[in-house]
């Protein structure tokens, strides 16, 4: 079924009888656009229509943008005030239209898809003009650069899941609650694993998520001991990456590339998350029982890789929103914001580019401090994030000292702190709208307070319209305006390497893969990354370019 609406037009029924004619070459806007326009191309292929949009729009893009739900239903609450029956929807789950029909639901259907036109035109027609040209076309290169996918190794793929498949089977053989044949099935059972644990004497894990660090805790305390632990991880490790590569597998076309998605807006700052089951945002790093994920990811023929990221951003940009012009002047002379830091705080003076030589101890504690305190971290925070970040290992004693270092000498970064935090208390019971350098918004609504665990009040704000709320102070108010003008700075890079003609066939945070022609150098890479904004002036912006075989960091 397709429904269309639009001047003139009002439709609902089988693609094959749709208006194609009348709204050929115009502009389509669909909520999901990614989706469809993939059904668009079936369609194509199929025989059924040869027409195309003059150009498209994605209104579930244009309501993240404006701080709504992406699902059409909350952001036609949100923003349209206008709720919408899914009642429909869900009822349609697993049937076919022809037991629609015969259920006698056919009307029903057909007017519920009527509706769902009829408001995401309204939501186009009432908010697209408040979405910048910039964003729409990062919106409109999102997903075309998801159809555009990437190219893969196919043998990689095949021998990985050939490889990936006999580590499942060895390590669930050694699982004491496995008592069959399917090392595919349920390994991670929590009954068995249970019944395992108390059997051993050892405690129950709360999860057996990968990510969960109680999990990873657990593994490391008892795998040595217990060979079934060890077995249960390299089970799940393999899984994971199994799944990851299978999916690679089935969505491969023809031509050897392989669609993905990613969701523009998909965090409050305006960054991209993962979407479609395949996060091209957090691919697992390295070599797992012999199998490179990101290995599989290779140019197309007679392409390369050049994979560049701009240098430093967060802490460049957080030096220019708290005037350090001491530090900024530091970076502009040639020293790396590490030394800048150090230089800037009086911890060294010394000749630019020497620093990790010369007094590794120093550049290890500046970098510990750039990375980990411009947020406001504590002092039992930073023992994590300095080992994580540096390498060091510092006791809460230690911490605390440059912690409070830290503070007393960035006292511009302490205001920002300040300011941020008193502007989003002042706005209790409303919403706090931060405006970035670039001209948008970044926003919380709805301010409330409460008390807080330890007793003191806990200030708390949505990020999304109806949706749930979140504790916000100081250093967090810092990061999220950090990230999201470095966004900013990313989202204008991506549009000058397209604009150039060098493809950009994935992005990571502030990261780029650009798939193109062998005559393209790291050079001309870095001098379309490394633009300072008009709305930046004075910000060092840098980027640093590698050429790659496939993608790797």
């Amino acid at each position: 079924m397709v429904s269309v609406v639009g001047p003139g037009v009002s439709f609902v029924g089988a693609p094959k009888d749709a208006p194609w004619d009348v709204i050929d070459g115009h502009r389509w806007v669909a909520h999901n656009y990614s989706f469809d326009g993939a059904v668009m191309e079936v369609l194509h292929e199929r025989g059924v229509t040869k027409a195309k949009p003059g150009e498209f729009f994605c209104t579930a893009n244009l309501s993240a943008f404006m701080g709504a739900p992406r699902a059409l239903g909350g952001a036609s609450q949100e923003l349209l005030g206008r709720p919408v029956d899914k009642d429909p929807r869900a009822f349609m789950k697993g049937k076919t239209w022809q037991e629609a029909i015969a259920l006698g639901k056919e009307s029903e259907i057909k007017e519920y898809a009527l509706g769902d036109a009829t408001s995401c035109l309204d939501l186009y027609s009432s908010f697209s003009g408040r979405m910048p040209e910039m964003e729409k076309a990062l919106s409109t290169h999102t997903v075309t650069m998801g159809w555009r996918g990437f190219n893969v190794d196919s043998d990689l793929v095949d021998k990985g899941l050939n490889t990936l498949d006999w580590v499942r089977i060895k390590a669930s053989e050694k699982l004491p609650w496995k008592d069959d044949d399917d090392h595919t099935g349920d390994v991670l059972k929590m009954g068995g694993l249970a019944k395992a644990c108390r059997e051993a004497g050892i405690e129950v894990p709360s999860s057996t998520s990968e990510d969960d660090p109680a999990c990873q805790r657990w593994e490391e305390q008892y795998g040595e001991e217990y060979p079934w632990v060890a077995a249960m991880r390299d089970w799940r490790k393999a899984n994971m990456l199994f799944a990851k590569l299978e999916i690679l597998w089935k969505r491969r076309r023809p031509d050897g590339t392989v669609p993905y998605g990613l969701k523009y807006f998909g965090a409050q700052t305006g960054r991209w998350s993962g979407d479609s089951k395949f996060n091209v945002q957090n691919l697992p790093k390295g070599d797992m029982f012999g199998v490179d994920l990101r290995a599989c990811i290779v140019p197309r023929a007679g392409k390369k890789f050049i994979i560049s990221d701009l240098a430093q951003i967060e802490p460049r940009v957080l030096a220019w929103l708290c005037g350090d012009e001491v530090l900024l002047d530091a970076v502009r002379k040639g020293y790396g914001i590490y030394e800048a830091f150090a230089v800037s705080s009086g911890m060294w003076k010394g000749a630019k580019g020497t620093l990790k030589k010369t007094d590794p101890a120093i550049y290890a504690l500046s970098k510990a401090q750039v990375l980990g305190l411009g947020y406001g971290c504590g002092a039992k925070k930073f023992v994590l994030v300095s080992k994580l970040m540096a390498g060091l290992d510092i006791n809460e004693t230690r911490s605390k000292q440059i912690v409070d270092t830290y503070r007393r000498k960035n006292t511009k970064v302490v205001a920002l702190w300040n300011q941020l935090e008193r502007g989003f208390k002042s706005s209790q019971r409303e919403d706090y709208m931060v405006e970035l350098p670039s001209g948008r918004q970044q926003k919380y609504f709805g301010i409330t307070t409460q008390k807080g665990a330890t007793g003191k009040p806990d200030w708390r704000a949505s990020v999304t319209l109806g949706g749930p709320k979140f504790p916000f102070w100081g250093g967090k108010l810092t990061e999220n305006l950090v990230q999201a003008a470095a966004r900013d700075v990313f989202g204008e890079a991506i549009l000058r390497l397209e604009k150039a003609g060098l493809p950009v066939v994935a992005h990571i945070h502030d990261e780029v893969i650009l798939e193109v022609d062998k005559d393209v150098s790291c050079a001309d890479v870095d001098q379309l990354m490394a633009v300072t904004p008009e709305w930046l002036h004075g910000c060092p912006i840098a980027a640093e370019s590698h050429e790659a075989e496939c993608y790797k960091k």
